[in-house]
């Protein structure tokens, strides 16, 4: 008995020492030996990549990006194999086509160049075990199912989609009149209410049919699919699995133990299937992707790609115009004469409800508002983190700098959007920055870029910016507004993970005594 005790404890020890043993040698090679050793940033970042896990896991990392900068220089390390840019060239030289790439391969084997792009960096973006969807495929996939979803994407589908769009638009207004006309007076989370609507018109267009929240929400802030759809790509367990690479046995693991996730999946399955069984052709985005797949499921895809493929095209579609529609109101409340503005250029374009449509709501009849959305998306963009991209295995220049091969690098979005070398104030929410005639010589608006760039950006940004105006369009004309929000309570005091952890955002609706409303009169 005492032997084994006795090997039991050497076991352990043994353990602990090598496990001890390797740490070091990894602060060792990482601090002095790595490729990057030569790159500035904290020292414990470089050690280790342990502190980025960390404060990733916290929600705090890009809050850090910038005070780095700030010290270190505008090229730092944030882990041992990771960069950061904070230079509005690299943007073009991560994400943008490139001519001095050819394909090549890493020790491994592993592509880290896709065609003549720098490929994605699969720790962030793969899942073992699960399909592969637009946001996670290789180029030449990326380039075929884009190309399916572009037509319903064109200035053309919009228009054909536009009464659908409105319908939804129509039936926010409804629902927050009920609200401001109820007798307890009750105020609005409008993060509910603006997810619920761009959740219901983006379902509609990828799925064929919406998620109903407009029509049964009852101001609970209950959106169990819209909940699920976030856990499964972009929770902070799904960042922790794939960070650590075991995403290929926890997956497994958690369907099994959170029934939830499964069914989830499933139904965006059976969603799909409904939608694919539709004999009437409509212009929407999956329309293409249905065509390419009526009779099989050919090129490599399989039903579980299109629905993955569709539900990124909902989150991305879905969350993206709600932060920007929540950020832009908060911003406007927290600036009572920039909101009294954008309220008056609203009221004054239009005679009446029925004039503000989705067609009609262009940038060039209420530019002020617009201007608020661009702002708002620089103040609060809507990635939260760096999306990162691989070097090949021979290196490239990115800004001016040679980067080793096989290297994470990204530019940040809250660091750019707010480094006081490219803004005039930009802790300031100033929307004539983006007017012409009142822009600052010190705004750089090359490096706002909320829709990243190159082959793989934003490819519903002109619907989201057009169904933001319509929304806001909608609210300012229809209702005189004020936060409900404690005056010490900081809104943006969020964290952030792939996307903000964003907490409700509560109004009090009260109905604008010089609005005409004839398109909402029952």
């Amino acid at each position: 008995m005492a032997i084994f005790i006795w090997s039991a404890n050497g076991l352990a020890s043994t353990s602990i020492l090598l496990l001890v043993s390797y740490f070091i040698y990894n602060v060792v090679y990482n601090l002095a030996i790595h490729p990057l050793r030569h790159f500035p940033g904290p020292l414990l970042h470089r050690a280790t990549r342990l502190t980025y896990l960390y404060h990733t896991m916290r929600g705090k990392m890009p809050f850090l990006i910038l005070p780095m900068h700030n010290r270190y220089g505008p090229v730092i390390r944030i882990a041992p194999d990771q960069l950061a840019f904070l230079d509005t060239a690299a943007w073009k030289d991560i994400y943008g086509r490139r001519n001095d790439l050819l394909q090549k391969t890493s020790d491994k084997g592993d592509d880290v160049v896709d065609g003549d792009e720098l490929a994605k960096d699969p720790r962030f973006y793969h899942i073992d075990g699960v399909d592969e969807s637009i946001l996670s495929e290789s180029r030449a996939n990326h380039a075929m199912l884009r190309r399916q979803l572009l037509p319903g994407f064109s200035d053309r589908a919009m228009r054909e989609q536009a009464p659908m769009i409105e319908q939804y638009a129509t039936l926010l207004v409804k629902r927050l009149r009920e609200i401001a006309t109820s007798a307890n007076k009750k105020s609005a989370d409008m993060l509910c209410w603006y997810s619920w609507t761009t959740f219901d018109i983006i379902g509609d267009l990828a799925f064929g049919e919406p998620f109903g929240y407009l029509a049964t929400g009852d101001n609970d802030g209950k959106q169990p699919w819209i909940d699920a759809l976030l856990a499964v790509y972009v929770g902070p367990l799904v960042v922790f699995c794939k960070l650590t690479s075991i995403t290929g046995w926890v997956f497994p693991v958690l369907a099994w133990l959170f029934p939830a996730m499964a069914a989830h999946n499933q139904g965006g399955i059976d969603k799909i299937k409904r939608r694919m069984a539709l004999a009437e052709r409509r212009p929407d985005p999956i329309q293409g992707l249905v065509d390419k797949n009526a009779h099989e499921w050919g090129h490599n895809l399989t039903i579980q790609q299109i629905s993955g493929t569709a539900g990124i095209v909902v989150l991305a579609g879905a969350e993206t115009t709600t932060k920007m529609l929540t950020a832009t109101t908060y911003f406007l409340l927290k600036n009572p004469d920039t909101l009294a503005r954008a309220t008056a250029e609203v009221r004054s374009v239009f005679a009446s409800a029925d004039d503000i449509t989705f067609l009609t709501a262009t940038a060039t009849k209420i530019p002020y508002v617009l201007a608020c959305l661009n702002e708002s998306l620089r103040r609060y963009p809507p990635a939260g983190v760096g999306l990162p991209r691989l070097t090949p295995k021979d290196g490239a220049m990115i800004a001016g700098v040679f980067v080793p091969g096989n290297t994470a690098v990204a530019c940040w979005q809250l660091a750019m959007n707010h480094n006081d070398e490219y803004w005039e104030d930009p802790y300031m929410f100033k929307p004539e920055r983006f007017l012409d005639g009142t822009k600052h010589e010190k705004d750089r608006m090359e490096a706002l870029q909320p829709f990243s760039v190159g082959p793989r950006n934003c490819i519903g940004r002109n619907l989201a910016f057009a169904e933001a105006r319509l929304v806001m369009a909608q609210v300012l004309y229809n209702f005189d507004l004020s936060l409900a929000e404690p005056e010490d309570k900081d809104w943006l005091d969020q964290k952030a993970y792939v996307i903000w952890d964003t907490p409700a955002m509560r109004v009090f609706l009260k109905e604008a005594k010089t609005a005409k409303k004839e398109r909402y009169q029952e």
